[in-house]
């Protein structure tokens, strides 16, 4: 299927979705296997620790309010920079705050994946 702007905000939006009710099916769907993203903290975590992230509930997302996005098509891949506003808990800690993201998504056979990302506190 050919990548188009509309399917990559489609999978955005999935992705955001899947955060917020820690939709693990869903999650694993949309992050490659050998995902890489790098966290505020300088931490590097891969798709499985992503996962078990919300499946443990260690990370519980309230709301995601996606501010402005920018979406850069490149062959069949993507480069997403989004702005959010973020609300949940992590281990426990509030979490209220803007976050500027990149995502880099892969046209696959079987759907867009998440290859790799990071995120940032603004």
């Amino acid at each position: 299927m050919k990548l188009d702007k509309q399917r990559v905000e489609k999978a955005e939006q999935e992705l955001i979705n899947a955060m917020k009710s820690a939709n693990i099916h869903e999650l694993d769907k949309l992050l490659h296997d050998h995902l890489l993203f790098n966290l505020p903290n300088g931490l590097t975590i891969t798709k499985a620790t992503d996962i078990e992230t919300y499946a443990t509930k260690t990370l519980q997302v309230e709301k995601i309010n996606v501010i402005e996005q920018s979406i850069n098509l490149i062959v069949d891949n993507a480069v997403v920079i989004t702005v959010i506003e973020m609300k949940g808990k992590h281990l426990s800690a509030p979490i209220d705050g803007k976050y500027k993201i990149i995502r880099v998504w892969k046209n696959f056979p079987d759907g867009l994946k998440v290859i790799a990302g990071s995120n940032q506190n603004l």
